[in-house]
């Protein structure tokens, strides 16, 4: 019965508008009594193959009216793992793999998967060049990536990846410290302080959110010069004016 995954499908795509034909590549089994299988293709749509059994006297059972709906639009897969509770791993040799949530609702353009997280991958790769795009003297490779749909031009650079957690506008900054502020955990910084011309304002960070604070023995209409821990669990601050000495437990000056 399976003998369909190696062949040609002919399926529905948006309400009927028109037939596609699409070569099935990959498939994963969703329950355990077979009833529902993850179908992907060559053009990277996700399928839902749907097979009601019929039981027979002698024990065995026939399928009948199979049905095919399709879901949304993937990376083109070598492999499918369903996970759990609509969640599945699109593994790609031709573009990115993902990880897929599978919705119960539709979305406005009828899709019911939705790409949890996105799993970069530059094969393969057909050709590329080496070229310095910011005139620096370092250069970067351009590959030419992925095929088919998934095909893309992939700059690949020599240092440190940043991801960004949050973006502040701070117009004027002219320094920044991070500090461990009343924290029990060593080397774990939670507070940061920015230095403006005339001010400095404080910073705590509460797991993701970032929300501005106090410490009642820092001159705050004052520019920091420098601010850093020392021993004894104290804070340092230079200003202008003076250099305090704060505890990093009461906040007080010492």
């Amino acid at each position: 019965l399976l003998l369909l995954l190696s062949l040609s499908l002919f399926i529905i795509k948006f309400f009927f508008k028109c037939l596609q034909h699409s070569t099935i590549v990959c498939y994963a089994k969703v329950d355990t009594h077979g009833s529902r299988y993850l179908l992907g293709d060559m053009a990277g749509h996700l399928f839902m193959l749907l097979l009601e059994k019929e039981d027979k006297m002698d024990g065995s059972f026939s399928v009948k009216d199979p049905k095919v709906e399709l879901l949304g639009e993937i990376s083109i897969p070598e492999s499918i793992t369903y996970l759990d509770n609509g969640v599945l791993f699109i593994g790609s040799r031709l573009g990115d793999s993902q990880l897929i949530k599978l919705n119960k609702i539709p979305d406005d353009n009828g899709s019911y998967v939705s790409v949890m997280e996105t799993f970069t991958n530059l094969a393969p790769i057909v050709d590329m060049a080496v070229v310095d795009l910011e005139r620096q003297g370092q250069g970067q490779l351009v590959t030419c990536s992925g095929a088919y749909k998934e095909g893309s031009l992939r700059i690949i650079r020599n240092g440190i990846g940043i991801q960004e957690h949050a973006s502040i506008d701070l117009p004027g900054i002219k320094g920044i410290w991070t500090l461990n502020v009343g924290s029990t955990v060593k080397h774990y910084d939670n507070t940061l302080v920015l230095s403006f011309v005339g001010y400095t304002r404080v910073l705590t960070l509460n797991g993701e959110e970032v929300e501005e604070t106090e410490i009642p023995g820092f001159l705050s209409d004052q520019q920091t010069f420098y601010c850093g821990n020392v021993n004894h669990g104290q804070i340092i601050q230079v200003t202008p004016v003076s250099a305090r000495l704060i505890s990093g437990e009461t906040k007080q000056l010492i």
